[in-house]
């Protein structure tokens, strides 16, 4: 029986619309633990909400014998970010089991699930056709409620930290531009204080409707925080960034407001060989926000342009930090945190060595070399150690010691100036680290699915 749990503080915005509807929905994090449960989940499964928030939907709500499938179809839902429908036996309380047919959908941090008793399935099916089309409308619903900031339309903060990591994973593996502004409205508590939260309110709508016509189309827009905005700009360099943020900027002075006028300050960053991880671009951009209005507001300015030494690498004490986390951590999500950042090192790790390679890389020999070996290699010897043998291991190990012994020729090959070789060499390396970063994610797959032992 699973623990009882509050869920009220753990319903996300605009579930109260899901709960009215007529079709079973969960939202589950992804780790598989129940976010939200609406009252016809309720009435099909006789669990109340109260008592399925922040517990493991699968092993509560399925049979044994249907757990690593069901298991496997939400994982890949969430990594592959594609719906996906499956038939399973669900659990009620009252101990009986039903076949029931699922909808699986992604959801920002999760997948959202919807449920269709097939135990009065018709003879025809024609009813069951009605109810699937319409289950699978409420399931596109649900989704776009989950990732929606309900005050502006845009995307809320979940979806933006969602998008961002896609984002930056997808440029570093193609070697591609990345950047990304954070825009916040100057004086915005002056507006709440003198005209009161309506208006308020009413400008944060009107900012997001100028930021939205103000990027390019397949760019992604959130309502960071506050009266705090984001975009996320793939294939963007500084200058079309700067570009988009300063368009924004003059349509909002431009634009007649109820309270006077209304200005805009943005900071922004773009991703370079150095960057650690999602959170520093966004600590780069806010650094760059923060010169923008101690400038004086009403500017845009790019961390690029404040000269500042970026920081390459994690202190130690904050790596072993995160793998002890890890190590007593029943969910298994902080030992997958830390397999997607050696992914994101890894392919960092690439990314200098072509910078180097073109003679536009900052880093020295060595500290390419020794940031590989440090960084992975602490994370090898200590993480894999601490958090228990995993098959993906051996699959990650081996090639790994090789493709150290690489990047040394290929810099060596570098300062004898052949590049003939070390572009060769490189191509060759490229091809063995996406095996490397396939048994990555594998690895991260078993950590979520296999929690390490406690202390």
């Amino acid at each position: 029986m699973p623990t009882p749990r509050l869920a009220a503080n753990a319903r996300p915005r605009g579930w109260g619309v899901v709960d009215s509807l007529p079709v079973s929905c969960v939202l589950c994090d992804a780790d598989g633990r129940v976010r939200a449960w609406n009252r016809d989940a309720e009435r099909l499964t006789g669990w109340p909400a109260g008592e399925m928030v922040g517990n493991a939907f699968v092993a509560t709500c399925f049979e044994p014998g249907d757990h690593r499938r069901v298991e496997a179809v939400v994982a890949q839902v969430v990594v592959t970010a594609e719906h996906a429908w499956f038939e399973a036996r669900l659990r009620r309380r009252a101990g009986r089991s039903t076949w029931t047919l699922f909808s699986a959908a992604p959801a920002p941090g999760g997948v959202v699930i919807a449920a269709l008793d097939l135990s009065h399935r018709s003879r025809r099916g024609s009813d069951d056709s009605e109810r699937l089309r319409e289950l699978e409308a409420r399931v596109n619903d649900l989704v776009q409620l989950a990732a929606t900031d309900g005050l502006t339309g845009l995307a809320n903060h979940r979806s933006f930290q969602h998008g961002l990591e896609v984002a930056l994973r997808d440029a570093l593996a193609r070697g591609a531009p990345l950047a990304l502004v954070l825009l916040d409205v100057d004086h915005f508590k002056r507006v709440n204080d003198t005209y009161g939260h309506p208006v308020g309110d009413e400008v944060l709508r009107g900012v997001a409707e100028v930021i939205r016509r103000s990027v390019r189309e397949g760019d992604l827009t959130a309502r960071y925080v506050g009266e705090e905005f984001a975009a996320v700009l793939p294939s963007a360099d500084v200058g079309a960034a700067v570009e988009v943020a300063e368009r924004a900027r003059r349509a909002l002075a431009d634009r007649a407001w109820p309270c006077g006028s209304i200005t805009l300050s943005a900071g922004l960053a773009c991703v370079d060989p150095s960057l650690l991880n999602s959170a520093d671009l966004v600590a780069r951009a806010d650094r760059a926000l923060y010169a923008a209005k101690g400038a004086g507001r009403d500017r845009v300015i790019a961390w690029e342009a404040l000269g500042e030494s970026p920081t390459t690498r994690l202190g130690l004490d904050e790596w072993l930090g995160r793998v002890e986390a890890a190590r007593v951590d029943a969910t298994g999500s902080a030992g997958r945190r830390i397999v997607q950042q050696a992914i994101v090192d890894h392919l960092q790790w690439k990314n200098r060595l072509r910078a180097r390679l073109h003679g536009s890389g900052r880093m020295a020999r060595e500290e390419i070399v020794d940031h590989h070996a440090c960084r992975l290699g602490r994370w090898y010897d200590d993480a894999v150690s601490r958090l228990g043998t995993h098959a993906s291991f051996v699959a990650v190990a081996e090639p790994h010691a090789q493709l150290h012994r690489e990047a040394r020729m290929i810099l060596e090959a570098i300062e004898r100036g052949d590049t003939a070789l070390a572009t060769e060499s490189l191509r060759e390396l490229e091809c063995s680290s996406l095996r490397i970063v396939a048994a990555l994610e594998r690895l991260a797959d078993e950590l979520s699915e296999t929690p390490p032992p406690a202390a």
